[in-house]
């Protein structure tokens, strides 16, 4: 691949991989709806970046 292609392929390939680590998130997520159910979920607290979470929102779509 020519320098140009991959500039290219660059963006492309972060924001693939940036779906990959959400589609991750939502199968654990379920996965923890149904130890949920099974009454078997254990949890943390955690913070929420809400201006990250904006961010990646607009520049995913």
């Amino acid at each position: 691949m020519k320098q140009k292609e991959y500039k290219e392929v660059t963006p492309i390939l972060s924001r693939m991989e940036a779906q990959v680590t959400t589609l991750t998130q939502l199968i654990n997520d379920l996965l923890d709806v149904s130890k949920i159910q099974m009454e078997r979920f254990d949890y943390t607290d955690e913070q929420l970046d809400i201006d990250a979470v904006i961010r990646e929102v607009v520049e995913t779509l």
